[in-house]
């Protein structure tokens, strides 16, 4: 599983809390952490041996442009799930 935030975001401390989480129910996680640029994401799901899915974390308004293009990118590119938390 990779957890992420997508370009723009800063605030990475969502993804490292869940990826702790994650961890500690028995998953292998890839944590990249915050300003995550899309390219970056599709070159991990593809050289990935069958990630269970990628979750992105926003937690600002304004990364939200970003967090689209960035599952709209890994939905063009692979059929692994993507999830998107959201703090509002």
């Amino acid at each position: 599983m990779a957890l992420a935030a997508p370009a723009g975001e800063r605030h990475a401390l969502p993804v490292a809390m869940a990826a702790d989480q994650l961890r500690w129910a028995g998953f292998e996680v890839l944590e990249l952490g915050a300003d995550t640029p899309a390219e970056s994401l599709v070159a991990l799901v593809v050289a990935t041996p069958a990630p269970a899915a990628v979750v992105l974390s926003v937690a600002s308004r304004d990364a939200l442009r970003s967090a689209s293009a960035s599952i709209a990118a890994m939905r063009a590119a692979s059929s692994v799930p993507v999830v998107l938390g959201v703090a509002r």
